[in-house]
């Protein structure tokens, strides 16, 4: 509902797609759901915490209602502690490593099935900045990060013959709250 995730919603329903956004913020989904139902194509409007499986299979009622979903994209995630890995708090590592993964698999987990029932998908990850080399401060934010790129890749593999499209990519900096939230550490 923010960031990227809210850019490439305006771009879908420019085009007259149905686009359904998810947070685990409630005003941040209220205000990009405000901000964008007037730009066309069909938009619904979630929030929840994808990390967490009783929230996923809630709103996987909710999916069902909408009908045969075949793109996702999974571009939220959280920076986490940024600090050098022996200074770091262990709960706040772990919930920064734990909600960027498993959001991921369990949005990839839900969709799949109709997707391979339709012989049709397509799947895009955002893996960030933590998966290209080594990101001194960031453990958590990269080694979630690479374990969304080899999950991606294993998937993809999985796959290849089922006319589904699984990718992993980075997009680099970007002019996001996560951008806002490095400079001032």
């Amino acid at each position: 509902a923010t960031g990227i995730g809210k850019t490439l919603a305006r771009y879908f329903l420019s085009e007259n797609n149905i686009v359904i956004i998810i947070s685990r913020t409630k005003i941040n989904v209220h205000l990009t759901y405000e901000e964008l139902k007037k730009e066309g194509g069909k938009l619904y409007a979630f929030s929840g915490d994808l990390s967490l499986l009783k929230f996923c299979k809630q709103f996987q009622v909710e999916l069902k209602k909408i009908g045969t979903i075949n793109y996702l994209i999974n571009c939220a995630g959280v920076q986490g502690e940024i600090s050098p890995f022996i200074d770091s708090d262990l709960k706040s590592w772990q919930k920064g490593l734990v909600n960027n993964i498993f959001a991921v698999i369990n949005s990839i987990k839900m969709l799949l099935p109709d997707m391979i029932k339709s012989k049709y998908g397509k799947i895009i990850n955002f893996s960030g900045g933590g998966a290209t080399s080594s990101r001194p401060n960031f453990s958590s934010y990269s080694a979630s990060k690479i374990a969304i790129v080899r999950f991606s890749e294993i998937i993809a593999d999985e796959l290849k013959n089922s006319h589904i499209d699984i990718n992993a990519i980075s997009p680099g900096p970007c002019n996001t709250r996560m951008m806002d939230d490095i400079l001032k550490a």
